[in-house]
Parts: C-alpha cells; structure tokens; sequence
C-alpha cells in the first residue's frame, strides 16, 4: 500500500513537470531596436527690437514695428527718422526637413531703469503671420525669424529709454 502511494505521485510531479500550459511563449523572429538622434536646435540672435525714438503726440499713440518687414508705424506719433528702429531677427539651424514650433515669451511691459516708469507692450508677434511653425529647409538646414511688436506710448509718457527682455525658444515638433 505504501508503495502504491509513492508511486502515484511520482506519476503525479512528472506530469506537471511536462505540462504545456506553463511554458513561456516565445517569439523567434528577429526584433529591430531603433533611436532617431537629431541635430541639437540652435537660435542665434542676429539683432535686437527696437521702436526707435518717438514724439508723443498729446493724445496717446500706438507705434508698431512689422514683425515681416520691421517698417515702423504710428497713425498719430511723431517718429523720429534718423532712429526708425527695427525689428528683432533670430536665425536657427537644425537637422534637415524637421519641423520646429516657435514659441513667444513678453514682458508685461517696457521699463525706464532710471525712474522706474512703464511703456504698455500691446504685444510681441512673429512674421509669417505669427505661424509659429517652420521648416529647416532641405538646401540650407536653417530658418530665419523676425519678431515685431506695437507700444503704447500715453500722452504723458515720461521721457526715457524704456527696456524689456524677451524670450524666444524653439524646439523640434
């Protein structure tokens, strides 16, 4: 009797040593590995924007600068010609044919350090109709970008050099 028992499990370990049910499922085709390494983005600051110099007209003026062409523009402001200002331009290099999203960051407003008072930035804008989407062309793996903007000058606007920092950043899409 004794023997019959140890028998019967042995027949028993054996069957679920063998058994299919828990055997790994594994695949023998060939798996790939990948990694697509790009080019690091660069932006390079080619000038700085400037409104030029102004002559408040008494009644409060808005004075802007193409983002496009960098033409400054007022419909009521007085703008001194010999400093007619321009507009700020970066240029970019980075891997061929790869998408890159612009993106605009402004100060809240334009500051004179010497007294402290505000010009109003109404806004910043990129040319291209503010697309902030673009291309590293095929030919030369670069993109160029102007930036534009319009102030509000008050009628009572202090005179002094007003100053504000920006950031421009780009990154791949």
């Amino acid at each position: 009797m004794t023997r019959h028992i140890l028998g019967g499990a042995a027949i028993a370990v054996a069957l679920l040593g063998t058994a299919p049910g828990f055997a790994a499922n594994t695949d023998t085709k060939p798996m790939t590995a990948e990694a697509l390494i790009l080019k690091p983005l660069t932006l390079t600051r080619q000038s700085d924007l400037s409104f030029g110099t102004i002559i408040p007209s008494g009644s409060g003026d808005l004075v802007t600068i193409n983002a496009d062409t960098g033409a400054r523009s007022s419909p009521s402001a007085n703008l001194v010609l010999t400093d007619p200002g321009f507009r700020a331009r970066f240029a970019s290099s980075g891997l061929n044919n790869q998408f890159v999203v612009l993106a605009l960051s402004p100060p809240a407003d334009l500051v004179d350090v010497s007294n402290g008072n505000l010009l109003t930035l109404v806004n910043l804008s990129l040319d291209n109709g503010g697309n902030p989407l673009r291309i590293l062309t095929p030919a030369s793996q670069t993109f160029f970008v102007g930036i534009g903007g319009t102030v509000f000058v008050r009628a009572n606007q202090q005179e002094g050099t007003y100053t504000g920092t920006f950031t421009l950043t780009a990154n791949y899409l």
